[in-house]
């Protein structure tokens, strides 16, 4: 599928839920969430829906979050129905903050994950413990240690924060490198129900700077800088160099919403598409109403917390 811009979409993040385990303050809303009952969020076998239509219109990759997405009883087993169902999806992935991986390790190793995404924004423990509202870090790591042996590819994220993590850039790189993991600061960004980026907002050249870094590579949409040889970290930097123009996803929310731009508040509400059997023409309806860019530098902020979207 193409866009109107030439973009090829083939790319779908779902979020499962958006409960989670953790309340990290650039995440869930200081008021906590609203609990939405059974009929607001979509059915496992609505999802499984979606994803196979969507495959059919030529999408090969799809990302499972959350919230935390295992939070989600029978999480695993859509993603074990998704990976032994459909071929066409080459790539499937989660992200997750890794403490439920011990308990659903054994489902999850039969569903020949390509990548795993594990959030840790922090390596010092009180420092973790803080921003994720009570999590502990080495249940985190130790999650980490399994993700190695359910995913070829594991990389570990970390939102950058001012005067939170941006002084542990260089105990990341080594940590990656002891670990053989890609680590990835992603820059702050604002929503509207949120103030968190107005405290801890900092952007990535201010700390590739202050770090002296070199540029290495670009992965996607990932630039890696290096102290030296084997000290590599990655920056995806959606504010001071935004890649819109490389987008080939769309996202699915666990109440039923396709968002064609994580900072874009157009929405397709594809319960009335269930309900008519015609997915489909959602999905290319999304695709059509994708914009060329979001448009934060002109105020224009997502109305929804991060929680919501799934990232």
């Amino acid at each position: 599928m193409k866009d109107n811009f030439g973009r090829e979409i083939n790319y779908l993040r779902v979020s499962l839920t958006d409960r989670c385990n953790y309340r990290c303050s650039y995440c869930m809303p200081p008021c906590g969430i609203e609990k939405k009952s059974h009929n607001d969020i979509l059915s496992l076998e609505d999802i499984f829906t979606i994803i196979s239509t969507f495959a059919k219109l030529g999408g090969n990759k799809v990302r499972f979050t959350g919230g935390e997405p295992l939070v989600r009883i029978g999480a695993a087993s859509l993603i074990e129905r998704v990976s032994s169902e459909l071929p066409e999806i080459k790539k499937l992935c989660l992200t997750t903050n890794g403490i439920l991986l011990p308990q659903y390790f054994d489902q999850l190793n039969r569903c020949n994950l390509s990548s795993i995404n594990i959030s840790i924004d922090s390596l010092d423990e009180k420092k973790y413990t803080s921003i994720t509202g009570g999590g502990n870090l080495e249940n985190a790591l130790n999650g980490l240690q399994l993700a190695k042996q359910l995913a070829p590819e594991v990389k570990v994220n970390a939102v950058l924060m001012r005067g939170i993590n941006d002084t542990e850039i260089l105990s990341f790189a080594k940590f990656a490198r002891d670990n053989d993991v890609k680590i990835r600061f992603i820059e702050l960004m604002p929503f509207a129900a949120n103030s968190t980026f107005s405290k801890y907002n900092i952007l990535a050249d201010e700390v590739i700077q202050n770090n002296n870094l070199t540029f290495v590579e670009r992965i996607n949409n990932t630039d890696y800088y290096a102290f030296d040889s084997d000290l590599k970290v990655g920056f995806i930097r959606p504010l001071s160099h935004k890649f819109c123009g490389d987008c080939n996803r769309l996202r699915l929310t666990s109440d039923g919403k396709i968002m064609p731009c994580l900072h874009n508040n157009i929405e397709v509400d594809i319960k009335p598409y269930l309900l008519n059997g015609n997915v489909e023409e959602a999905i290319i309806n999304s695709v059509n109403i994708k914009p060329k860019a979001h448009a934060i530098n002109l105020g224009n902020l997502q109305k929804r917390n991060m929680n919501t979207i799934g990232g």
